[in-house]
């Protein structure tokens, strides 16, 4: 049987939760893979990655075959996407309440560098200071230490309770399956499709 190369943004642990026993990659993320695959008839192989930058970076060097990531336009030089198939909400954190006069456009954000939510950042609120970051937990712990004013992430990111998430979204991202332009036409198809075939 033919494999499948799913590269895995281990940064969103709201798709990627974690390992099985086995090591096995578990999550919303892995376990589309595997239907994917599935429905290829092809042998889901993980490519699991440290933040979403290095998927992109990656793309051109045929490392995978598809990943789960943001079909922000900023990518689409890089992967060809098909349509969404799920939505995450993305919110501002603070380490206490909500100022009463929060304006994002004039702080410093904590934010994970390759995230779509940097690049919404930049295209959006190009006078706010952002502070790029390699983990979450950098993020989160950037506002601790005083070096941002704010963190913007997934909202599950801030459930642990170090910061308090606003109620309100920022954003949201919808997240699609990125195919790598090296695939060839009829496995790309099949993607395509099978998502269609879930919306």
């Amino acid at each position: 049987m033919d494999a499948l190369r799913i590269a895995l943004n281990l940064a969103n642990t709201e798709l990627v939760t974690g390992h099985d026993p086995d090591g096995s990659p578990c999550g919303p993320a892995p376990a589309m893979g595997r239907r994917i695959a599935a429905a290829l008839d092809r042998a889901p192989v993980w490519i699991e990655h440290a933040g979403p930058s290095d998927i992109v970076a990656s793309a051109h060097d045929d490392q995978w075959d598809i990943c789960f990531l943001a079909a922000d336009p900023a990518r689409t030089s890089a992967m060809h996407f098909t349509q969404p198939w799920t939505r995450l909400e993305v919110c501002f954190a603070a380490a206490g309440e909500q100022p009463e006069r929060f304006d994002p456009a004039q702080s410093r954000i904590a934010s994970l560098h390759g995230a779509a939510y940097t690049l919404w950042l930049r295209a959006h609120l190009p006078s706010a200071s952002v502070v790029l970051c390699a983990t979450v937990d950098e993020s989160i712990g950037a506002v601790l230490e005083g070096r941002a004013d704010i963190a913007i992430g997934l909202r599950t990111f801030f459930d642990d309770g170090r910061l308090v998430a606003f109620a309100d979204n920022a954003m949201t991202v919808d997240q699609a399956v990125g195919v790598n332009p090296a695939v060839s036409p009829d496995v790309a198809a099949a993607v395509v499709a099978f998502v269609d075939s879930l919306t």
